[in-house]
Protein backbone atom coordinates (compact mmCIF):
# COMPACT_ATOMS: atom_id res chain seq x y z
CA UNK A 1 0.00 0.00 0.00
CA UNK A 2 2.97 2.18 0.13
CA UNK A 3 3.71 3.47 -3.00
CA UNK A 4 -0.05 3.82 -3.20
CA UNK A 5 -0.44 6.30 -0.74
CA UNK A 6 -1.05 10.03 -2.72
CA UNK A 7 -4.31 7.70 -4.30
CA UNK A 8 -5.29 7.02 -1.35
CA UNK A 9 -5.32 10.63 -0.23
CA UNK A 10 -6.57 11.30 -3.30
CA UNK A 11 -9.31 8.79 -3.38
CA UNK A 12 -8.49 7.18 -6.56
CA UNK A 13 -9.58 3.29 -5.46
CA UNK A 14 -9.09 1.91 -8.87
CA UNK A 15 -5.74 2.95 -9.57
CA UNK A 16 -4.91 1.57 -6.02
CA UNK A 17 -6.57 -1.84 -6.88
CA UNK A 18 -4.39 -2.19 -10.35
CA UNK A 19 -1.06 -1.32 -8.24
CA UNK A 20 -2.12 -3.53 -5.65
CA UNK A 21 -2.68 -6.62 -8.06
CA UNK A 22 0.04 -5.97 -10.18
CA UNK A 23 2.17 -6.01 -6.94
CA UNK A 24 0.63 -9.26 -5.26
CA UNK A 25 1.01 -10.75 -8.93
CA UNK A 26 4.37 -10.00 -9.14
CA UNK A 27 5.34 -11.48 -5.36
CA UNK A 28 3.50 -14.56 -6.39
CA UNK A 29 6.02 -14.71 -9.30
CA UNK A 30 8.97 -14.77 -6.71
CA UNK A 31 7.32 -17.22 -4.39
CA UNK A 32 6.91 -19.55 -7.07
CA UNK A 33 10.40 -19.33 -8.06
CA UNK A 34 11.70 -19.81 -4.92
CA UNK A 35 9.59 -22.65 -4.42
CA UNK A 36 10.80 -24.07 -8.00
CA UNK A 37 14.21 -23.54 -6.88
CA UNK A 38 13.87 -24.78 -3.30
CA UNK A 39 12.44 -28.28 -4.11
CA UNK A 40 14.15 -29.11 -7.48
CA UNK A 41 17.43 -28.10 -6.82
CA UNK A 42 18.86 -31.20 -8.12
CA UNK A 43 17.30 -30.13 -11.83
CA UNK A 44 18.99 -27.80 -13.75
CA UNK A 45 15.79 -27.13 -16.19
CA UNK A 46 13.43 -26.44 -13.23
CA UNK A 47 16.12 -24.61 -11.56
CA UNK A 48 16.64 -21.99 -14.27
CA UNK A 49 13.24 -21.55 -14.78
CA UNK A 50 12.64 -21.09 -11.14
CA UNK A 51 15.42 -18.19 -11.78
CA UNK A 52 13.71 -16.78 -14.62
CA UNK A 53 10.88 -16.46 -12.33
CA UNK A 54 12.09 -14.81 -9.17
CA UNK A 55 14.19 -12.44 -11.83
CA UNK A 56 11.18 -11.36 -13.74
CA UNK A 57 8.72 -10.81 -10.32
CA UNK A 58 11.16 -9.04 -9.09
CA UNK A 59 11.44 -6.44 -12.06
CA UNK A 60 7.82 -6.14 -12.42
CA UNK A 61 7.11 -5.82 -8.75
CA UNK A 62 10.20 -3.07 -8.82
CA UNK A 63 8.95 -1.67 -11.64
CA UNK A 64 5.45 -0.72 -10.98
CA UNK A 65 6.25 0.12 -7.34
CA UNK A 66 8.77 3.22 -8.55
CA UNK A 67 5.75 3.83 -11.00
CA UNK A 68 3.24 3.98 -8.57
CA UNK A 69 5.36 6.37 -6.57
CA UNK A 70 6.40 9.07 -8.78
CA UNK A 71 4.29 8.83 -11.56
CA UNK A 72 0.70 7.63 -10.64
CA UNK A 73 0.49 8.85 -7.01
CA UNK A 74 1.88 12.42 -7.95
CA UNK A 75 -0.87 12.32 -10.73
CA UNK A 76 -3.73 11.53 -8.61
CA UNK A 77 -2.41 13.87 -5.80
CA UNK A 78 -2.10 16.96 -8.52
CA UNK A 79 -5.80 15.68 -10.07
CA UNK A 80 -7.09 16.03 -6.14
CA UNK A 81 -5.33 19.07 -5.40
CA UNK A 82 -7.11 20.52 -8.28
CA UNK A 83 -10.46 19.39 -8.21
CA UNK A 84 -10.35 21.15 -4.56
CA UNK A 85 -8.85 24.56 -5.50
CA UNK A 86 -11.72 25.07 -8.15
CA UNK A 87 -14.24 23.51 -5.77
CA UNK A 88 -13.38 26.46 -3.28
CA UNK A 89 -12.87 28.78 -5.83
CA UNK A 90 -9.23 29.55 -5.72
CA UNK A 91 -6.89 29.99 -8.66
CA UNK A 92 -4.95 26.72 -9.87
CA UNK A 93 -2.31 28.83 -10.98
CA UNK A 94 0.28 30.39 -8.54
CA UNK A 95 2.17 33.76 -7.74
CA UNK A 96 4.90 32.90 -9.68
CA UNK A 97 6.19 29.47 -11.35
CA UNK A 98 9.33 28.01 -11.69
CA UNK A 99 10.14 24.27 -14.03
CA UNK A 100 13.69 23.05 -13.56
CA UNK A 101 14.44 20.21 -16.19
CA UNK A 102 16.47 17.65 -14.44
CA UNK A 103 16.53 15.02 -17.25
CA UNK A 104 14.31 15.45 -20.51
CA UNK A 105 11.06 13.97 -19.38
CA UNK A 106 11.30 14.52 -15.69
CA UNK A 107 10.82 17.95 -14.49
CA UNK A 108 10.96 19.83 -10.99
CA UNK A 109 8.18 22.77 -10.33
CA UNK A 110 8.48 24.67 -7.72
CA UNK A 111 5.84 27.45 -6.72
CA UNK A 112 7.21 30.60 -4.94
Amino acid sequence: MGPSAGSIYADDWGIIRNGVITRSLSTSLVVAGSILRENHADDNHLLSIGRVLQLTGLVFFAGSTLYDTIVVSAHSVDYHNANVRIGVGASTIGPVFNQFTVYPDFRINLFF
